[in-house]
């Protein structure tokens, strides 16, 4: 839910899908979901884990005055997010080689895709994009996933979304991002400087000078915020060395971090609509401080190109000459 509507307010590119909270009766869920799914684990009896998530949640929802994180604090029922995702997964091209292992090194494979080498790149946005490009190829890994032919424009969209991505796994602390990043093809176009963007199933192009480029979807969120997961951004230093930026998002992210210090509207919507703990909130505010002090610093040391916007990626503005770093 968090994930939804801070991409949401943060004004991110990448796409995390529509998200709700939905409530049931406990019975009438143990009855029609878990039941049904201990039997079906059961017929799996190499599967351990799915075996012993639906134990664990048929013994919680059993318990007698259980107040277990299953169960919605006010109502007791049983709660959770529905999501209306959609999208295919990103081979190694965005999902890096994993050649590494599972947790920090898999994480630091990530770091070696093209549009995250091309984020730490200070030449131009197009010449970074072009960089990234060759020095991921590099990899027979990711010689095999990324083509030759990959476009700049199609680098410099996913730098767009990976700092989104990458903000958005800082903050919330996430620790299964990488391996479950999905895309959809669409249509990009601008009108009246505006980005605007259709499926592109069907093969038309909706507007003149339109592109086909993958676009980038967060549909598993849920290994975030609780402080026993392993912040993997945080953890492998995703957030350093960035050299280029979008000028809105650095808006943002410097009013969130105004915000969440004065415990502002934010910060109390946070802390009343998404069922923290008062640890799980103090840690995204002290990850937002953090992101703050990181950004600020880099941009007063002029390390920051702030090209990452639309209209400057399809070809149609120019960066702005000027952004005020506090």
């Amino acid at each position: 839910l968090l994930y939804y509507h801070l991409s949401r307010w943060l004004g991110a590119t990448v796409r995390v899908p529509a998200t709700a909270e939905l409530q049931f009766d406990r019975e009438w869920y143990t009855t029609r979901v878990v039941t049904p799914g201990l039997a079906l684990a059961a017929e799996h009896p190499s599967r351990k884990m799915l075996q012993a998530a639906w134990r664990h949640l048929d013994e919680a929802l059993a318990g007698e005055g259980s107040r277990s994180e299953f169960l919605h604090p006010a109502s007791g029922d049983v709660w959770g997010a529905a999501l209306l995702f959609t999208g295919r997964r990103y081979g190694p091209e965005m999902n890096g080689t994993r050649a590494s292992g599972w947790g920090s090194g898999q994480n630091r494979d990530f770091q070696q895709t093209a549009p995250f080498l091309a984020l730490r790149n200070p030449a131009d946005l197009s010449s970074a994009a072009a960089a990234g490009i060759t020095a991921a190829r590099g990899d027979p890994a990711m010689a095999d996933a990324l083509a030759v032919d990959t476009s700049t424009t199609q680098v410099a969209w996913w730098m767009l979304e990976l700092l989104d991505l990458v903000v958005l796994d800082y903050l919330l602390g996430q620790q299964d991002r990488v391996g479950n990043i999905d895309y959809q093809w669409r249509w990009l176009w601008l009108e009246n400087g505006e980005p605007r963007s259709a499926t592109a199933a069907n093969g038309s192009r909706p507007a003149p000078g339109a592109v086909r480029l993958q676009t980038t979807w967060l549909n598993d969120n849920d290994a975030g915020i609780r402080r026993a997961y392993a912040n993997y951004a945080r953890k492998t230093g995703m957030i350093t060395g960035l050299r280029h930026f979008n000028p809105d998002l650095y808006q943002r992210l410097k009013a969130l971090a105004a915000d969440m210090a004065a415990q502002g509207p934010i910060y109390r919507a946070m802390a009343g609509n998404y069922h923290l703990t008062s640890g799980e909130l103090a840690s995204i505010a002290t990850r937002v401080a953090e992101l703050d002090q990181t950004i600020t610093a880099d941009c007063k040391a002029g390390k920051y190109r702030f090209d990452l916007v639309p209209s400057v990626i399809l070809g149609e503005a120019e960066p702005p000459a000027d952004v005020a770093c506090e």
